[in-house]
């Protein structure tokens, strides 16, 4: 159940990120900071499936 809030928790987040990304990437000036912002800001869900999907892995 907390893995669930979790993952919850972290899909929301990214989403949030790339809202933001979207909103501010009309101003140029920020491209360098926009983009690594992006990634990292989505890398977390990533991150965390690896985490909760490898023990499952070794189990099979």
């Amino acid at each position: 159940m907390k893995e669930n809030k979790l993952i919850e928790l972290s899909k929301q987040f990214a989403v949030d990120i790339v809202n933001l990304c979207t909103e501010i990437k009309e101003n140029r000036k920020g491209n360098v900071l926009l983009n690594q912002l992006l990634r990292s800001g989505t890398s977390i869900v990533l991150i965390f499936m690896k985490q909760i999907m490898l023990p499952v892995k070794l189990i099979l």
